[in-house]
């Protein structure tokens, strides 16, 4: 009586509700039952089906377009190799250039070009499966391992391994046989699969987007890739690591270099600083010279070193000339699309390079020299070290205030879109110092005497017009003048291009434009007014000599100097009045109107 309580034991005893016991014959229908036989007769009895290694990849297959050379997609792996009709075809050759050459004698060089041009097309047939079977090895032997490919499959894949590893190692000896010398032997034994793929990607490029295979530049995967060290790979397999560093850091094999050859100057570009020490030099050692000998000798050293900085990006550019002509030669080696460096190219370069080592030569020379006069001898040793050092420093320099002008740009553009852009002068600031000179040079001028006047008629400089003395005043309200123009240039070289970019971008209204524009034309008069006042000022011997070249970079150094001299006493105020502001401000207006005067 107890178990007839439980639902369950109801039900099957037959006192449960009408409800349920309809519902288990709905359930129970033949047509129910056959469908539930039908499924398990199907599950035990279907003959299973074996996933093939083609099977797996087709549906991840970039394209299925047919199998070619240049791309073996999902295809299956093949009994042989691809390219057997490539590797007759070189053997042939190989057969018949040996032949020619007899017993004893040696290839010529014409026939070592065809050899190669032969071995790289046989490379080529297979570079596509190589590039496959790194990228699929670890998954067929974890698919093979777990048993989802098929023995006969995986049998397939070993064969063709093995007969691609041999086949890269006989194309590996064959390159070394074609090589010459035995440095160049070993090279080409480890360069020329890696050479091989670059080409395989180029010329995909050049199929893929119609054009010469001239117009790429090569550019390969990681060094060392299918190079001795990558044995061990294919047996172990490429770890994940190792494919995401090439995948995120490639770079070519031969440096980067432009499709023309550089155009090297007939003189070197320190012929000037060299005719100017040269100058000084004599003038020292007969006794000449206007300035003390400290100064002279301070004047000697200081373009010794203008020498070698001029020097050492020519010498940079020769060895990467030296790189891009070696790379050019070795491609034009390997394929017979590319184009060996000319005579012309090689000439040129050996040309300069003696010039340049010559120079190099006399530099240490004259520093030796320079050492003993000041008793401090090996100069010419530590010269060149130095001068690589300062041009080191200087590029990071250079690099940190580009970075400082693209970030000025930005904020410019940004205030120019915002309408917050300090507005440019309506008229070129220094009238004050322009008129003080003009007014100098016009008393100066006034009462000229005969000898005077002459030299003034046979376009004389001003030394031999109106005295040196006079001269040196001139050359002083100059400078005075320059300084007012130098805030404008600067602010010209900074902003110009942000201006530019906002004006064509609609952000500028045409009264600021207009600004822009007459104070950028009357700058560059000014430009070219100081330049023809500065080369009437100049001597015919001296430190004065062509003012007309120097006289703005030596506006811009003294102008630098103020402002940091300005910074400097600031911060001193600064330091010695921390809340006393207002005589902080006093002292810095009394600072920049000094500056002013």
């Amino acid at each position: 009586s107890n178990d007839l309580r439980k639902p369950g034991l109801a039900f099957f005893r037959g006192s449960g509700s009408d409800e349920m016991s309809l519902s288990l014959q709905t359930i129970c229908t033949p047509a129910t039952l056959l469908l539930a036989v039908v499924l398990v007769t199907k599950l035990y009895f279907s003959p299973k089906k074996e996933v093939s290694n083609q099977m797996i990849f087709a549906s991840h297959s970039d394209d299925s377009k047919s199998v070619n050379k240049d791309d073996c997609g999902a295809a299956p792996w093949p009994e042989q190799l691809p390219g057997v009709a490539e590797i007759e075809r070189y053997k042939c050759v190989k057969d018949k250039m040996v032949h020619e050459a007899g017993l004893d004698g040696d290839i010529t060089v014409d026939a070592r070009i065809v050899l190669r041009h032969a071995l790289m097309d046989r490379c080529q047939a297979h570079v596509a499966w190589l590039l496959r079977f790194e990228r699929e090895q670890r998954a067929i032997e974890r698919m093979a391992k777990r048993g989802m490919m098929s023995d006969a499959d995986y049998r397939t894949f070993s064969r063709f391994a093995e007969c691609l590893d041999a086949e890269v190692n006989d194309v590996r000896e064959e390159a070394g046989w074609l090589c010459d010398d035995p440095v160049g032997s070993r090279q080409a034994s480890e360069e020329i699969w890696r050479i091989a793929v670059q080409i395989w990607h180029q010329r995909r490029r050049a199929s893929e987007e119609g054009k010469s295979i001239s117009d790429y530049g090569l550019r390969g995967l990681k060094g060392g890739f299918l190079s001795d060290d990558s044995k061990g790979k294919k047996k172990g397999g490429t770890t994940r690591r190792t494919q995401k560093n090439d995948r995120k850091m490639p770079h070519s094999v031969f440096p980067p270099k432009s499709k023309a050859a550089t155009k090297f100057p007939e003189d070197l570009p320190s012929a000037a600083a060299v005719k100017c020490y040269e100058l000084l030099k004599a003038s020292l050692i007969s006794k000449r010279c206007t300035a003390t000998e400290q100064d002279c000798k301070k004047q000697l050293r200081d373009l010794l070193m203008e020498r070698c900085r001029l020097q050492i990006p020519w010498m940079q550019h020769i060895q990467q000339e030296r790189q891009r002509l070696r790379a050019a030669a070795e491609r034009a080696k390997w394929s017979s699309c590319a184009t060996p460096p000319t005579a012309d190219d090689v000439g040129q370069l050996d040309n300069f390079e003696e010039k340049c080592i010559a120079e190099s030569l006399n530099v240490k020379e004259e520093a030796e020299w320079l050492g003993r006069v000041d008793g401090a001898p090996g100069l010419g040793a530590r010269i060149w070290p130095i001068a690589f050092e300062l041009h080191a420093k200087a590029a990071k320099l250079n690099s940190e205030k580009e970075q400082l002008l693209r970030n000025h740009h930005e904020k410019t553009l940004k205030a120019y879109a915002e309408r917050t852009a300090k507005p440019w002068p309506s008229e070129l600031p220094g009238i004050a110092q322009r008129v003080s000179y003009e007014q100098l040079k016009a008393s100066t001028l006034r009462d000229l005497s005969a000898p005077a006047q002459a030299a003034m008629l046979q376009s004389r400089s001003a030394p031999h017009i109106i005295g040196a003395p006079a001269s040196r005043q001139l050359r002083a309200a100059l400078m005075a003048r320059c300084q007012q123009i130098v805030p404008v240039i600067q602010r010209l070289q900074c902003e110009g291009k942000a201006f530019n970019t906002a004006a064509t971008q609609g952000q500028v209204d045409d009264q600021d434009a207009a600004r822009f524009l007459m104070l950028e034309t009357n700058t560059r008069v000014e430009i070219n007014a100081v330049k023809a006042e500065a080369e009437w000022l100049s001597d015919d011997a001296g430190i004065s000599i062509g003012m007309g070249d120097h006289i703005w970079p030596a506006a811009l150094e003294i102008h630098a100097k103020k402002r940091a001299q300005i910074s400097k006493q600031i911060q001193v105020a600064q330091i010695s009045h921390p809340q006393d502001k207002k005589s902080t401000y006093r002292c810095v207006d009394s600072l920049i109107a000094d500056v002013i005067d």
